[in-house]
């Protein structure tokens, strides 16, 4: 089943000591965030399922940072884990559809990320802490530029 793309039911506000994502209406998604808790979630009403892959589920959601700064979320689960997150600044400077894409707009796109992620720790990533990773990577060969958390699966078990 296919979901429309909402716009607002999440904020990319990042709890830095426990890795998770701030929802709009309070809710969590995490390390500790199962598939079938995310599918059930106000979020996961919101989402669209983007690939399935055998064990490997992909969803995409849109959110507000704030006015004007919207960010593309991809949450990627591993059977029932949410391995990691993907959030991109979502704007037509860094290019729309696919042809509109180059490496200049997607370099843009990472300074960008840089800054908002050098906002929130002080300096520029990559950062590791006790629940995963956060990297700044630059899209090459037609991918977009993401902010990638990954979260450690020893955490989760």
């Amino acid at each position: 089943m296919r979901h429309r793309l909402r716009r607002g039911t999440l904020e990319p506000v990042i709890d830095l000591a426990t890795g998770e994502l701030l929802t709009i209406a309070g809710e969590r998604i995490g390390p500790a965030t199962a598939l079938e808790t995310f599918r059930a979630s106000s979020p996961g009403a919101g989402a669209l399922e983007i690939a399935h892959d055998g064990a490997w589920h992909a969803y995409r959601l849109m959110c507000a940072e704030r006015p004007g700064r919207l960010f593309a979320v991809v949450l990627d689960f591993e059977g029932s884990r949410l391995a990691d997150l993907k959030l991109a600044l979502w704007s037509r400077r860094y290019g729309g559809a696919r042809g509109d894409w180059s490496l200049d707009k997607e370099r843009a796109r990472k300074r960008a990320h840089d800054q908002v992620l050098a906002s929130l720790f002080g300096s520029l990533p990559p950062y590791d802490l006790y629940w995963g990773r956060i990297e700044s990577l630059v899209g090459a060969d037609g991918g977009t530029s993401v902010i990638w958390m990954h979260y450690w699966a020893m955490l989760q078990a």
